[in-house]
């Protein structure tokens, strides 16, 4: 069963989903509904959803230090149904520093699959972990920002606020 929360980051309100395994999924609530995500989590991990008032302590604090001080490393998360290739490319951003950008080629040289440059772009569109994995990061290698899941205007607010900072 996966539980889910709303959690205040510097992006927005976002749900949070989770299991006993790890974060299942994230969403700005801007973005989508309680009833849309949770289908969509349930699609990625088989599981149903329930909502909570609040984040387990353990969880809300990798989140708070993620947000503050944008270190992923206390993040852990349930990868579900997602293939071995789609794992890699959202491992391969979490290494993405906060601030800067990797073209998808980069990223596809990155996980030692050089010409999956689209195969690339297609497991970043299907991210589950909207922000926490920063798939936002990958763009274009002639600087154009590509495709975002949740919207181009999305992603180009998430650069320039990362850029700000």
């Amino acid at each position: 069963m996966n539980k889910i929360a709303e959690f205040s980051s510097p992006f927005g309100n976002m749900f949070i989903a989770f299991n006993k395994l790890g974060i299942t999924g994230s969403a700005l609530t801007q973005t989508t509904s309680l009833k849309q995500f949770c289908e969509k989590t349930k699609d990625f991990t088989g599981a149903g959803c329930e909502k909570i008032s609040s984040l387990p302590q353990k969880l809300l604090k990798a989140l708070t230090l993620w947000s503050k001080e944008h270190d992923d490393s206390g993040l852990i998360f349930d990868f579900g149904n997602s293939t071995s290739f789609q794992q890699d490319v959202w491992n391969a951003c979490l290494t993405i520093p906060f601030g800067s950008t990797l073209s998808y080629s980069e990223l596809a040289a990155l996980i030692k699959n050089p010409k999956a440059v689209r195969a690339v772009g297609s497991a970043l569109g299907v991210n589950p972990f909207l922000i926490l994995i920063p798939c936002h990061r990958v763009i274009g290698s002639d600087g154009n920002l590509g495709g975002y899941a949740s919207g181009i205007n999305l992603k180009s607010f998430l650069l320039e606020a990362e850029e700000a900072k």
